[in-house]
């Protein structure tokens, strides 16, 4: 297996973290925002390991990648050693809103 590369996450991207969380902490409680900050970053860390990969977003500025977990989508830019984390949107919201 290669070595996993490494995990940055935006500034965006924290926040939108943080944003979801919160949000989930509200409407459902504490122990599923819990587990669902788990699955997200959970899946963030498999794609930086490679045990999982998105598909090209060219419609999008910038054509990042994505991957979807729960009702969300993770946005990001690979390279060999890394996988930066661009944002963490909604999967209902406009997106190219959010990336033009």
């Amino acid at each position: 297996m290669k070595p996993a590369r490494k995990l940055t996450l935006t500034l965006k991207a924290r926040t939108d973290l943080r944003e979801i969380v919160d949000y989930t902490e509200q409407k459902w409680g504490e122990g599923q925002a819990e587990k669902y900050f788990d699955k997200i970053m959970g899946k963030c860390r498999d794609l930086a390991a490679g045990l999982v990969s998105g598909r090209k977003r060219a419609e999008l500025k910038g054509s990042p990648s994505s991957y979807p977990v729960g009702s969300h989508i993770i946005f990001y830019q690979e390279t060999k050693r890394n996988i930066r984390i661009l944002r963490i949107l909604h999967g209902a919201r406009d997106l190219p809103r959010h990336f033009n």
